[in-house]
C-alpha cells in the first residue's frame, strides 16, 4: 500500500482517517511471517518515492499531484495496481471536527 494524506488540508483524509483509532498488535501479521518478495518492496519504495517527490512539488508543478487521500494497493502476483480515495471521517480524532 501506498499513500499520501493531508488531513491538516479541509476536505482531505488523514492517516487514522484510513486505520482508525482501533490497533491490535495480535491480529497483524508481520513481513516476516508473511514472507516478502524483495522486487515488490523495491517497487513500493520506489512507488513512496515518487509520491513524496509529488507532494513536494503540489501546487509548483503539474508533475506534482500527490493525489491526497488516495490509496494505491499493489498486487505482484497479477501484477496491477488497485487505487481507491478514502474519504475524510468527520469523527475522526485525528482530523474530524471533534479533534
Amino acid at each position: 500500500q501506498v499513500g499520501a494524506f493531508a488531513g491538516h488540508r479541509a476536505g482531505e483524509a488523514c492517516y487514522r482517517c484510513f486505520v482508525g483509532d482501533a490497533f491490535d498488535a495480535e491480529d497483524c501479521d508481520s513481513c516476516a511471517e508473511d514472507g516478502m518478495l524483495g522486487a515488490m518492496a523495491g517497487w513500493t519504495g520506489t512507488f513512496g518515492a515518487l509520491q513524496a517527490v509529488r507532494a513536494l512539488l503540489d501546487r509548483i508543478s503539474a508533475f506534482g499531484d500527490p493525489q491526497w487521500g488516495t490509496v494505491h494497493l499493489l498486487d505482484g502476483m497479477t501484477p496491477a495496481m488497485r487505487s481507491f480515495t478514502i474519504a475524510k471521517d468527520p469523527a475522526c480524532s485525528g482530523c474530524g471536527s471533534t479533534a
